[in-house]
């Protein structure tokens, strides 16, 4: 764990328990991995796309049985064949391997393995047995009834996991809403009644509610039909300022609802408009180039008066990581863990949070007070949805 409390901090970690830097790595050898992919009964599934992540992501030339895709910002995307199996060499060094099955008339599947001690880090079969599905969806509409397009919906489903798996992992899928304000996800599994959803909108207030099988549930071949109304949202307004009182155009303004980021830039007066906000107490944070990140948390509500931040210069942070032997470990990441009590990651989700060829982060937009992050090797924390 690492903290910073001044406004410069110069860094320098020596990560002798870190493999080589990238590059250095020796050969691995090769070792196939074979993936049978089947529905309810063992009744095998053809075609099924199946997301791959492992570091390498996995190439065109690796797939030996099935259909390479694509490459994803986080794996490799193949399809099983005719009989279900996907086979595709993968190395034997690696730390972390990961399979996502997400099929429309299915429910999602999870496979994950880590290496432990000397052993191997995946089997060289597995089966992944899929769950029937029923389909989700409505309209959503204003409060007079206007279809309002754009608005997305994030279902809180998790994924079916591998036996002896005790990890838990929410898909992470969304609609959208269309012209009509209609939506529809196609991968319930059976065993669930109902299913919560997140519906989000920039000029709406969030909505966080389950909807029952019996009424949001689409038959096979029809739309959805039933209704979920938003209600509109509070704005929130203030003005952007430099330590000399001059207006900030283009601060970036963010809050966040739920799981649902709200933002708003600073015009040519330094004003800006966060539309959709819920009348709840938040966390508003202000960034611009060169100034201190800041944050307020004022409780929202009708008639509240405008919010406004008077920003000063930027507190400058430089880190650089060494491995074992000396030599800078290059894209290693920063991972912010705590500022100000709570945390919630959109604090600082658009800081860059990748070091350089060089093995140095640097950054100068700091916060004047305490925040705590982690420096983690390269391809470490990756990102499983």
């Amino acid at each position: 764990m690492w903290s910073r409390w001044g406004s410069i901090l110069v860094v320098a970690i020596t990560a002798a328990y870190w493999p080589a830097a990238r590059g250095q790595e020796p050969a691995q050898n090769l070792k196939p991995f074979e993936l049978k992919v089947v529905g309810p009964g063992g009744k095998p599934i053809a075609e099924a796309e199946v997301e791959l992540r492992t570091n390498p992501v996995p190439t065109a030339e690796q797939i030996q049985k099935g259909t390479f895709v694509r490459q994803g910002p986080y794996g490799a995307f193949a399809t099983t064949d005719a009989e279900g199996i996907l086979v595709v060499n993968l190395p034997t060094a690696n730390r972390r391997f990961d399979v996502f099955i997400r099929i429309p008339g299915h429910g999602p599947y999870w496979a994950g393995w880590t290496s432990e001690g000397d052993g191997p880090l995946f089997p060289a079969r597995f089966t992944a047995e899929l769950d029937e599905a029923w389909s989700v969806g409505g309209i959503v509409v204003d409060d007079a009834g206007k279809p309002i397009e754009g608005a997305t919906v994030h279902p809180s489903i998790e994924f079916k996991k591998r036996p002896g798996e005790n990890r838990q992992l929410g898909i992470g899928m969304q609609a959208r809403t269309d012209a009509a304000g209609r939506w529809r996800f196609d991968s319930v599994p059976v065993s669930l009644g109902d299913v919560t959803v997140e519906i989000n909108h920039p000029a709406f207030m969030p909505v966080h509610r389950p909807l029952a099988r019996g009424e949001f549930a689409i038959k096979e071949a029809g739309a959805p039909v039933a209704k979920i109304v938003l209600e509109r949202g509070l704005t929130v307004t203030g003005k952007v300022t430099d330590d000399t009182g001059k207006p900030i155009v283009g601060a970036l303004i963010r809050t966040q609802f739920h799981n649902d980021v709200r933002e708003a830039r600073t015009g040519s007066d330094g004003v800006y408009r966060l539309t959709g906000c819920q009348p709840a107490p938040a966390r508003i944070v202000a960034w611009a180039p060169g100034q201190a990140t800041d944050m307020k948390e004022p409780l929202i509500e009708r008639g509240m008066g405008p919010v406004d931040f008077a920003m000063k210069p930027g507190g400058h942070i430089r880190i650089r990581v060494l491995d074992h032997q000396g030599k800078p470990v290059p894209k290693f990441r920063i991972f912010f863990q705590q500022w100000r009590s709570l945390f919630s990651h959109y604090e600082f989700d658009h800081v860059n949070q990748l070091a350089d060829e060089n093995g140095v982060w640097t950054w100068d937009e700091a916060p004047l007070d305490e925040f705590k992050a982690d420096v983690c090797p390269p391809a470490e924390g990756m990102q499983l949805a």
